[in-house]
Parts: C-alpha cells; sequence; structure tokens
C-alpha cells in the first residue's frame, strides 16, 4: 500500500523537517530531501530547473518495477 502522508515539511525561514514511521525513514526522507535540494541549487547556478514531466516522472519511478514484472512473467 502506497502512503500518501508527506513525509517531508519545508518551513520558510526554519529549514526541513522528515517526518516518517521510524527514526530511520525519517532521516532516510531527509536525506533525500536535502539531495533533492543541492541537485535543484545546483541546476539553478547554471541556469534554471526544470523538473520533468508527470508522466515521465510515473516512467522513471516504475521502470524498475515492470522490469521486475517481466522477469517473474517470463
Amino acid at each position: 500500500m502506497i502512503n500518501f502522508r508527506p513525509t517531508r515539511c519545508l518551513v520558510l525561514g526554519r529549514g526541513m523537517f522528515a517526518i516518517g514511521a521510524s527514526a530511520k525513514a525519517a532521516k532516510i526522507g531527509g536525506d533525500l530531501c536535502e539531495q533533492a535540494a543541492r541537485a535543484i541549487n545546483a541546476a539553478e547556478a547554471y541556469g534554471c530547473f526544470t523538473p520533468i514531466s508527470e508522466a515521465d516522472l510515473f516512467d522513471m519511478e516504475y521502470w524498475s518495477l515492470e522490469q521486475a514484472n517481466l522477469k517473474i512473467a517470463v
């Protein structure tokens, strides 16, 4: 089951807060958010950051799952 609750919260002037079922889960979510922020900031330093479309994001996120399904089906 996919959890649709937010796991990271950005508070202007305060920073980023990570929330998770455990301290380990919160740390992982926080680390991912920090890395995303670094990538966006680096892209902005070179020009501008433009996120990929939702369709491309879905394809990218679920590509490995599709590959796993194909291996099981064969």
